[in-house]
This record gives structure tokens, sequence and C-alpha cells, in this order.
């Protein structure tokens, strides 16, 4: 969550970063951070979870952010699919595409935003309503089969310190 109180913390005040960073999580995008990550498995796991906030430079995250802010969470999926779109050439000729995929290149927001909108027009509308309501509908991830069961909340919970387990 470092990651994503960071950029808040770099243009905020300390209690209005607070206060915005808590909206944002409690608000917009509560399954991104439950421990079955429900709203992060309905993306491309943990590529989405951090909204891009792990990719420099910051002010190009600040710009993406800007955009995504005023017009929806939902777009931080279509960021990430704009940003493998980008890669793809590098993706389909490289003998290892999985090590593209650990380090990303630096964000370029005009050309995310750019590919975002023309991705987006191209959605069928129940798989736009699906996309803008994935983070915080929990209906969403059993439409697509991405229920957490049990045996999957119990391996979340064996990877935690004891300190945080449910006991």
């Amino acid at each position: 969550m470092n990651a994503l109180a960071a950029p808040f913390l770099m243009c905020m005040p300390e209690m209005s970063a607070l206060f915005a960073f808590s909206e944002f999580i409690g608000r917009w995008c509560p399954l991104y951070v439950q421990p079955n990550m429900r709203g992060v498995h309905c993306g491309i796991r943990a590529t989405i979870m951090t909204f891009s906030a792990c990719t420099p430079p910051l002010s190009e995250l600040l710009e993406l952010w800007d955009y995504m802010f005023a017009h929806g969470i939902h777009l931080n999926i279509l960021f990430v699919i704009a940003q493998m779109l980008m890669m793809r050439a590098d993706i389909l000729n490289s003998p290892s595409p999985c090590k593209i995929l650990r380090v990303w290149p630096p964000l370029r927001a005009q050309q995310i935003i750019k590919m975002t909108k023309s991705l987006s027009k191209a959605l069928p509308s129940d798989l736009h309503q699906k996309l803008v309501h994935h983070a915080s509908d929990e209906s969403i991830a059993d439409q697509l089969g991405i229920a957490a069961n049990i045996t999957e909340l119990q391996h979340v919970e064996e990877d935690l310190p004891a300190y945080l387990r449910d006991t």
C-alpha cells in the first residue's frame, strides 16, 4: 500500500493525503485491498494492484492519475492494457517475454491516455459496465468466475507474518 500512498504524500500535506488515500481505497477500490484481492484478480493481478505507482516517472504517473480520477478508477486496467500494447512488438519478439513484463518501461502518460480512450470506445457496453464496477462490486468477480475459495483464503493467511494472522 505504500506504493499507492506515496503519490498522495508527494502532492499533498500529510492530513490531506491521508484523507484522499482513505477515500480512494475505501470508496473507489475497496476490493483491491481485501486479503483475497478480488478486484485485482478481475484484472491482471499484481500489475493492476499498484495503479502503475511502481513505474516511473512520478510526473507521468500523476498525469495518469489525474485522468483516472477525472474519468474513473476502472481506467486502471485499460492503462495497463495500453502499456502492454505499446510493448507488444518487444513482447512478441523476445525469447523471454516474462523478463520484459517484470520491468516496465517508463510511463508515457499522453500515449497511454490516447490509447486508453480508443480501447474504451471499442468495448461492448456490458463489458464496459463490468470494468467500471470491478473494483467495488463483488458480484463482478462472481460473474467472471473469480470467487476466492476457502483454500485461497487460507493460503493468503499462511503467507502473513504470525502477528497479522487471525487467531
